[in-house]
């Protein structure tokens, strides 16, 4: 399924060429602090060790990222200053 058939119901506008997808969302339970720390408590992680439970983590999503798009012949382009790359939004979408 493809995603603009998926996600139908939360899609503004669609364009047809583009070049670079940006992903955006947030997890409502964790997205502040005082969230993340209740997340992090209850599952009796301490604050002070997040980095390394996040590692493996984030390793498997940058892995699973990578296969994908060598899969699909894509390349990933990490951006470091988002300031410098940043295109002009287009706000009035079809």
């Amino acid at each position: 399924m493809l995603l603009t058939e998926r996600y139908q119901d939360k899609i503004h506008g669609v364009l047809s060429c583009y070049d670079r997808v940006v992903i955006r969302g947030t997890l409502p339970g964790r997205s502040y602090a005082q969230g993340m720390t209740a997340f992090l408590s209850a599952n009796h992680i301490r604050v002070f060790d997040y980095p390394q439970f996040t590692q493996s983590l984030r390793e498997e999503v940058r892995g699973n990222a990578q296969s994908t798009a060598t899969e699909n012949g894509l390349e990933i382009e990490h951006i470091r200053k988002l300031r410098v790359f940043r295109k002009p939004m287009f706000d009035n979408w079809v």
